[in-house]
């Protein structure tokens, strides 16, 4: 928690609370921003970004090392340190050294509201598993890949959602999603044969099957295609899925308010796509964005990325 020049770790277990003093709140700030432009630089070395992981694992991390007696930690970061991927930071100042997910489990709650929510109330399917890749966005592409007889081209969207519609139509083709995919799917089938396992990739990658998908709630939902994360106006945030023919004024996007629209009980929901740990942060909330409109709507975990 941030105080006005401090801040403190409330580290809660073994039926104790203990209080433990971090530092100056303005140096923590400059070292997990300093972080998180490293991680976010494609051309940085990776020895420049554990050097950065390790300044702020100083102010915040290695102070509380002898109560990492659990083996799954559970982190509710406060301000700056939200946009930290945990799990990346270094145990001790040694070159070697273990990184904090070598040595536990680290789970990041948005805000501690969140341990006492209740899920949606449905049980997931299990050994479930539905996967949505490589989706067709260009317009050429989709009348040469998708429609089933010539007519109109890809359904125009109206005009609330025009902007975002165009974004998605302009959007390449993310090949190595489809590989991603289906190299998931036969591993899970090879570790479950009973498994129920189900693809969606190019035409099929709809938003109605997305959204059929999560009233289902498998056990584990991965989508793998573009994301773009507004983070000053979340509702705005999106993944960018296939048109679908006949539905005129339906965009192929699944935004934000699509999301907390509906309601799922996965154990997992995997956002393979650009930033979508990325959102507004909101004091003593965390940060809105697809992850964690995921969680409030009944996710029990979602794996996101931090970077591009």
């Amino acid at each position: 928690s941030v105080g006005r020049d401090a801040m403190f770790a409330f580290v809660i277990g073994d039926g104790r609370l203990r209080v433990v003093e971090l530092g100056d709140t303005r140096r923590i700030a400059a070292a997990a921003e300093a972080l998180y432009a490293r991680i976010r630089d494609p051309e940085v070395a990776p020895l420049d970004v554990r050097r950065s992981a390790a300044v702020l694992a100083e102010l915040v991390l290695w102070p509380l090392r002898e109560h990492l007696t659990h083996p799954r930690l559970i982190i509710v970061p406060d301000d700056s340190l939200h946009t930290v991927p945990f799990a990346a930071l270094p145990l001790s100042a040694d070159a070697k050294s273990q990184l904090l997910v070598e040595r536990v489990e680290p789970v990041v709650m948005p805000s501690a509201s969140f341990l006492g929510r209740p899920r949606a109330g449905m049980r997931p399917r299990p050994h479930s598993l539905v996967l949505f890749g490589d989706p067709i966005f260009r317009e050429r592409d989709w009348n040469r890949e998708c429609a089933e007889a010539p007519g109109p081209a890809t359904p125009a969207a109206v005009a609330s959602t025009r902007s975002m519609a165009g974004w998605a139509k302009s959007l390449p083709r993310l090949p190595a999603t489809r590989d991603e995919v289906l190299s998931i799917a036969q591993l899970a089938q090879r570790v479950s044969p009973l498994g129920q396992i189900e693809t969606r990739v190019g035409c099929a990658a709809t938003r109605s099957a997305l959204r059929k998908a999560v009233s289902l709630s498998p056990e584990i939902l991965h989508v793998a295609t573009h994301g773009y994360v507004d983070a000053h106006r979340p509702r705005l945030s999106a993944l960018a899925l296939s048109p679908e023919a006949g539905k005129t004024g339906d965009p192929a996007i699944f935004t934000l308010m699509d999301i907390l629209d509906t309601k799922l009980d996965s154990r997992l929901v995997v956002l393979s796509a650009c930033e979508t740990s990325r959102g507004r942060l909101l004091p003593g909330e965390g940060v809105l964005g697809p992850a964690q409109a995921f969680l409030q709507r009944g996710a029990a975990s979602v794996l996101a990325s931090h970077w591009r």
